[in-house]
Order: structure tokens, then C-alpha cells, then sequence
């Protein structure tokens, strides 16, 4: 039969009528391995596999599995002469809810998180690439925030997610584009103030960043690819944690440098 594949808001849909594969616990490497208990409300359990950082998956029986891929987030950018740095942009995520994984071993890529600016009038780095699988045919992958424009009128980097937000002190400086609109909104533009990152699940606007999506995949419902507020903002959404691709804060004070994103997280549960 063939695979039919659908995308819609960021999400993959694979059909293949197989079983659910198998993972090879011993022979992977970088994973922690639990058990979700009816973590979907729908009466099944899942072997789960999260990589942190990069490493190894292997497999011993051929099936179905679901992923999880989410990328680094953006930078912040510097601020300069009492002008804040602009946010950076929320990492990426991807969700495949039923992909054909062979017996075999599959390389872990966990995108980190993109540096914050340094030194004068420098833009945040964007964040890093998150994959599984290391050949055209079966890699997958989600890209990272884009990072944070510098003050004074420096535009925030584009991304494939979140854009990065506007440097600050000039209305001409743009937020980061979001390359594919279905992964992740756009950033503001720059005011006197600064400018907040695109997230995720959508735009930002002026100091409020673009908020992430949450998902209940881990077991836990997390808020994932948030993005981040600029330097001199009092906004005080979602906590930044390790391993949710949230975006850095702008830079606040001359001399000073934009946060650094947060890395991405790379996920995969079969049935048990």
C-alpha cells in the first residue's frame, strides 16, 4: 500500500498499516528511556525516548513511531547608548504522529541554542537545527529561531520559525521574518523601546513575543519555541527552561550582551 502524507500546522501525518517499531535500548546512546501511562488520554502506553543532546537511536524491529522534533532558540541582540537589544526568535517544532522507522540505527542532531550578540551593534546567532536521521530519504528536521537585531536600528534575523525582533531606537528596524509561516509567527518591528521575538505558534507584537506551542508529548504538558521579550521589557510570560527552544532576551544595558537561546529537544515514543 502506498504512504500518503499530510501537513497541517506544523504537523506530519504518515500512513504505513505496520506495526509499532521497537526500540534497541542497550545499543542506543545520548537517550532516557521511560514509560508513559495514558499520557494522550486514549487508553494507550508509549515507550519513550528523549534526547537532551545529540546521539544514537537504534532499532530493533521496523514500524511506526511518533516524533518530536524542536529547534534552538534565537539570540538576543546587544543593546547600545541606553537602547535595548531585540528578542530572539522561538525554535521550531515538528510532530509526526506516525512515521515508518526501520531496523537500524538513526543519528540524533539537538539543535543548541543560538549565542546572544557581543560586542557593537551585533544581531543575536539563530538558533541551531534539530534532526533525526542523517540521509535525504529519512531525515526530518526542524529549524531554529532567528536571532535578535542589535540596537541601534539593526532588523532581527529571519528563520524558518520565529523571527527574531527588531533592533530598537528606530522605526525602520524590521522584525526577522518566519520563512515558513506554518512553523512560527514573525518578529516585531523596532520602537524606541525594542522589539520582542516571533514564536512558534505565533507573531510577536511590539513588547509581547510570540508565544510557543504546547504539547503533551513528554508526558507533561510544556510550552515549547517561546519567543523571547527585548532588553528593557517587563514582560513576564513563560519561565525559559532547559530544552524548550525558547528565544534569549534583547541586552539591556550599555555595555552588555543578548541571552543566549535555548537548545532544542529531539523526541521519539513507539506503542507498547
Amino acid at each position: 500500500m502506498p504512504t500518503t502524507a499530510k501537513i497541517f500546522f506544523g504537523s506530519l501525518e504518515l500512513g504505513g498499516g505496520l506495526g509499532p517499531a521497537v526500540f534497541d535500548e542497550g545499543a542506543s546512546s545520548g537517550a532516557t528511556f521511560s514509560t508513559l501511562t495514558n499520557p494522550d488520554g486514549d487508553g494507550k502506553n508509549y515507550r519513550l525516548a528523549k534526547f537532551n543532546s545529540s546521539g544514537t537511536l537504534a532499532l530493533s524491529e521496523t514500524g511506526t513511531a511518533q516524533v518530536f522534533l524542536l529547534g534552538g532558540g534565537g539570540g538576543g541582540g546587544t543593546p547600545k547608548n541606553g537602547s535595548h537589544g531585540g528578542g530572539g526568535g522561538g525554535g521550531g517544532s515538528l510532530i509526526i504522529s506516525e512515521k515508518i522507522l526501520s531496523s537500524a540505527s538513526y543519528a540524533i542532531t539537538v539543535g543548541g541554542g543560538g549565542s546572544g550578540g557581543s560586542g557593537y551593534k551585533k544581531n543575536g546567532n539563530n538558533g541551531e537545527i534539530s534532526s533525526i536521521g542523517s540521509s535525504f530519504n529519512d531525515s526530518l528536521s526542524a529549524l531554529g529561531g532567528g536571532g535578535g537585531g542589535a540596537a541601534i536600528g539593526s532588523g532581527g534575523n529571519s528563520s524558518g520559525t520565529g523571527g527574531g525582533g527588531g533592533g530598537d531606537g528606530s522605526s525602520s528596524s524590521g522584525g526577522g521574518s518566519s520563512l515558513m509561516p506554518l512553523y512560527g509567527g514573525s518578529g516585531a518591528g523596532g520602537t524606541t523601546q525594542g522589539a520582542a521575538g516571533g514564536g512558534a505558534g505565533g507573531s510577536a507584537s511590539g513588547d509581547t513575543p510570540g508565544i510557543g506551542r504546547q504539547s503533551s508529548f513528554s508526558g507533561s504538558l510544556v510550552t515549547y519555541g517561546a519567543g523571547a521579550p527585548h532588553g528593557g521589557s517587563s514582560y513576564s510570560g513563560t519561565p525559559r527552561t532547559t530544552n524548550t527552544g525558547s528565544g534569549g532576551r534583547g541586552g539591556r544595558a550599555d555595555p552588555g550582551n543578548g541571552e543566549g537561546g535555548d537548545r532544542g529537544l529531539v523526541m521519539v515514543r513507539v506503542e507498547i
